[in-house]
């Protein structure tokens, strides 16, 4: 029949299929390079089957897979298990079992050599130049308003004035009105020139003032600064006219001043020059001021070192006067400065005041530190009274030295030859929250021999802020132990801020109770006040503040303001 025809072809095709895979899959022998193992189907994916094991088995990629009569080749092997392609996704099956062709190894691999250690390679590449330290390119402006200003020029105008008006009684009231101006100029841009002023106009009202003590310390100009300079920071700088600062601590001086180029952060300067008339400011000769200094600074170490040494002296009336070597140092560790201060002078034998030729004159630490929102400072000073022959001339007799009975015909009159010191002691501890601040702090002072404190102070303050984002609320206290006054106040303000915090308005009330130790009675003061602050723009600031003080002994009205303008911001 034909069925039975075409069942007989289809079993045919079917026996020469499994005749020619088996062909194609010759069996593993013994004497075949590699060994037989047993394989698992653990998973199928797509067109993958996953077997187990894999390479630690020796099953690796290129090896022969058997599954049933079909032969297939490990395209992808890990330590556990081993990849192969399928031809049909229904071909094998989950959990069927077969034989697999592992490789055996006949060698281990070659060690590779153990690498050289780092210590060989020192010194065998020389260091590396900098292209910034070699190339020195001309600035060139983002802009032609950067290219006007360039901070080449700087001016701040600046107002302050205050006024006392007496209410009730026979006392005048008085005032002072300052106009000053600070000016910075670099005229040239690429010559490291400048030029620095600041000049200030001054205006006193008070019946009387030109004929009252201590007339000729309110000119009617004052000159602070007036010089020129050459130089850069690192390099040679001179500057020379009135001096601000003659050197770390020497003041005004109308002179020169050479500085040397930093060589490993170290430096020399000199100065030397007239000392400006102590009350009016103006130029003398009477008196002239030199001397040398030392100077160390490296911003780029961790601690960022800063000290000096020097060792300055000064002509009066044509004869040598002050001598004195004075030095300093501070170093930023952290969140943190440590700094001290320290002076010697030295005196003639048989001075007028008594001293000894080699006096330590004064000495100062300090430090202070932050964590997170805690600050903490301390200070600790020593300083003798200022002692030479320029000051004895401006001061009455006998008040560089302790006043006494004269011990020595040498000494001046009423100096007792004693060497009194004043200690000074402060301290402070201050939380900076984001809605709170508290600070407590304290001062000690004393004068040696002294058997009690001269001053003995403490205060506390605490402000909350950011209140809605508008007021702030303070209270504060402070006390005081004198050797002439006792105090003791209380203050309590609120403050509001608007108008994108350019506008701030506080108001405040301190009463205080005082008491002179030489009294028998004490007595209230209260004090009344508010304070205004206007900043509309980086170039533009001004303050008011207004106090109204009642006491038994005085009643006044107060007024002090302040303006700045800056018109190069």
């Amino acid at each position: 029949m034909k069925w039975l025809r075409y069942i007989a072809i289809v079993l045919a095709l079917h026996s020469w299929t499994l005749t020619s895979l088996a062909q194609d899959a010759p069996e593993l022998g013994d004497d075949d390079p590699t060994h037989r193992i047993n394989v698992r189907v653990v998973e199928v994916a797509g067109q993958r089957a996953y077997l187990e094991p894999g390479e630690n088995a020796g099953l690796i990629r290129g090896s022969t897979v058997m599954l049933g009569r079909r032969r297939y080749t490990v395209v992808a092997a890990t330590s556990q298990t081993a990849a192969i392609e399928l031809r049909s996704r229904f071909s094998v099956s989950v959990g069927e079992r077969g034989t697999g062709r592992a490789r055996v190894r006949t060698s281990e691999a070659d060690r590779l050599p153990q690498p050289r250690a780092l210590s060989a390679f020192q010194g065998q590449w020389p260091r590396t130049t900098l292209p910034a330290s070699t190339q020195h390119p001309t600035p060139v402006p983002l802009t032609e308003s950067a290219f006007r200003n360039a901070s080449r020029v700087r001016v701040q105008i600046s107002e302050t004035s205050g006024m006392v008006v007496p209410l009730g009684g026979q006392t005048a009231g008085y005032g002072r009105a300052e106009l000053r101006a600070r000016v910075h100029a670099q005229p040239f841009q690429s010559t490291p020139f400048s030029l620095d002023a600041d000049v200030s106009a001054q205006m006193w009202l008070g019946s009387g003032l030109d004929s009252r003590p201590g007339a000729a310390s309110r000119p009617i100009y004052l000159v602070r600064e007036l010089a020129a300079r050459y130089g850069a920071a690192g390099n040679f700088e001179a500057s020379l006219g009135r001096l601000r600062y003659a050197a770390t601590n020497v003041g005004m001086l109308d002179g020169l001043r050479l500085r040397s180029p930093s060589a490993g952060g170290f430096s020399v300067a000199a100065f030397g020059g007239m000392v400006p008339n102590l009350y009016s400011g103006a130029p003398q000769a009477t008196n002239t001021r030199f001397g040398v200094e030392a100077l160390y600074e490296d911003l780029n170490s961790e601690l960022r070192p800063t000290a000096s040494v020097l060792a300055h002296g000064s002509v009066f009336d044509g004869s040598l006067d002050e001598k004195r070597i004075s030095g300093g140092f501070d170093i930023y560790p952290g969140q943190s400065r440590i700094g001290a201060r320290t002076e010697l002078s030295f005196f003639d034998a048989g001075n007028a005041w008594g001293a000894p030729t080699v006096d330590l004159s004064a000495f100062a630490f300090d430090m202070s530190t932050r964590y997170r929102d805690l600050r903490f400072s301390f200070r600790f000073d020593i300083r003798r009274p200022e002692r030479s022959r320029w000051l004895a001339s401006l001061l009455p007799t006998g008040w560089l030295c302790t006043q006494g009975r004269v011990a020595d015909p040498n000494l001046s009159p009423n100096c007792s030859g004693v060497n009194d010191a004043r200690y000074n002691g402060t301290t402070n501890i201050a939380y900076e929250g984001r809605l709170f601040r508290a600070e407590i702090g304290g001062n000690i002072t004393t004068v040696a021999r002294h058997t009690e404190y001269d001053q003995l102070a403490g205060y506390a303050s605490l402000r909350a802020v950011r209140i809605a984002n508008l007021l702030r609320l303070d209270i504060a206290a402070f006390a005081a132990h004198g050797s002439l006054i006792d105090t003791i106040a209380l203050r309590t303000g609120v403050g509001v801020t608007i108008f994108n915090e350019s506008l701030s308005l506080y108001a405040y009330y301190r009463p205080a109770k005082t008491q002179y130790n030489a009294g028998l009675t004490s007595w209230i003061e209260h004090r009344v006040g508010g304070e205004l602050w206007f900043l509309p723009s980086r170039m533009f600031d001004f303050g008011l503040t207004v106090e109204g003080v009642s006491a038994p002994d005085a009643s006044a009205l107060v007024v002090l303001t302040t303006a700045s303008f800056r018109p190069t911001e």
